[in-house]
């Protein structure tokens, strides 16, 4: 043993713990990329569901107009009414559409 501990480097206490607070440091900083990354997923699933609820909204609303039993209805007079109905619908699905897609 005498001969093998002046070949062994001594370290010093504070290297040691500066080595310790350094990789503490390190594994901090990972953990919170990680959150981060859960974050971020977090925030792109509620992104799809608000964008899937707010076309599905639309026609909820029209149909919902168009059910209740009101006397006068427009489609009732207009002969092509119901169908432009169901064409404004999709319309303006699309275009929610395509605004969601193209925000991402």
């Amino acid at each position: 043993m005498a001969q093998a501990a002046p070949n062994c480097p001594r370290v010093p206490a504070t290297a040691c713990v500066k080595t310790i607070e350094g990789r503490r440091e390190m594994i901090v900083t990972a953990i919170q990329v990680n959150l981060g990354l859960i974050a971020l997923a977090e925030s792109e699933v509620t992104k799809r569901l608000g964008s899937f609820a707010a076309l599905f909204a639309v026609p909820t609303m029209i149909a919902g107009i168009y059910g209740m039993n009101f006397k006068n209805i427009p489609e009732l007079d207009i002969p092509y009414g119901y169908p432009l109905c169901l064409c404004v619908m999709l319309v303006v699905n699309l275009i929610l559409y395509c605004r969601f897609k193209k925000a991402g």
